[in-house]
This record gives structure tokens, sequence and C-alpha cells, in this order.
């Protein structure tokens, strides 16, 4: 009868516990595998990003160097409309530095949300600029008319 009990508890160790051990190792192998995934992608987008911000500080100063150049002087309004514009930009690339760091702790969510974040404000600072421009251009346009 010793045996008997015996020969069973080392068959239920064997049909149960040994695969819930398995399918756990199996299971947090898959997780930190789709981790590192995710934290990969979010790398890519956040590079992806610093180039968008780097174009969006290029057209910027290319707006800031056309308005030296018209004759008529903006006005404040639209001086300060582009100031603020730049500030967001600049705070925005402050935005990449903290990403990055979140990326290195291996934090996907907190990654994940000051990405969609800085896509937004990059989208608003896009429409921003291009209204600056524009503005810009009936400036210059009014000028040559003079």
């Amino acid at each position: 009868m010793v045996h008997f009990l015996i020969v069973a508890v080392a068959l239920c160790f064997v049909l149960l516990v040994i695969p819930v051990l398995w399918f756990g190792f199996v299971a947090a192998k898959y997780l930190r595998q789709r981790h590192q995934e995710q934290l990969k992608r979010l790398l890519d987008y956040e590079k992806r990003l610093k180039e968008v911000v780097s174009v969006l500080l290029a057209q910027a100063d290319a707006i800031d160097q056309e308005s030296r150049f018209l004759r008529q002087a903006p006005d404040c309004k639209w001086s300060q409309h582009l100031e603020v514009a730049c500030n967001d930009l600049v705070r925005l690339g402050d935005k990449l530095v903290v990403i990055e760091s979140y990326v290195e702790l291996g934090n996907v969510g907190l990654t994940r949300s000051e990405l969609l974040k800085s896509v937004r404000d990059a989208i608003k600072l896009l429409s921003e600029l291009k209204e600056i421009k524009e503005k810009s251009r009936i400036l210059g346009q009014s000028n040559s008319d003079n």
C-alpha cells in the first residue's frame, strides 16, 4: 500500500506539476520576448519622432530667418506665436530624452504614453508652424505690393 501511494504521488507530480512548471517557463520566456520587442518598436518610433522634431526645428528656423528679411517687421502677436512654438519644440526635444530613459528602464507603459503625447504635440506644432509660415507669406506679399 505504501508503494502504491509513493507511485501515485510521483505520478501526480510528473503528470501535473512538471507540465505546469514547463508552461510557466514557456510563458515567462514569451512575455520577456514580447516585452523586448515592444521596447524595440517603441525605440524605433522614438527615433522617427526625433527626425520629425528635427524637421520641425528646421522649419521654425527657416521661418525665423525669412522673417528677418521682411520689409515690414511682423507684428508682436506673430512673433509671440513663433516664440511659443519654438519653446514648445524645445520642450518636445527634452521629452525625447525622457522617452529614451524610459526605454532604458524597460518601462513600456510610460514610454508608450510619452510617445503618444509627444506625437500629438508634434502634430499640433506642425499645424502651428504652417499657420505661422502662412502669415509670414502674407506679410511678405503685402510688402512686395508696396
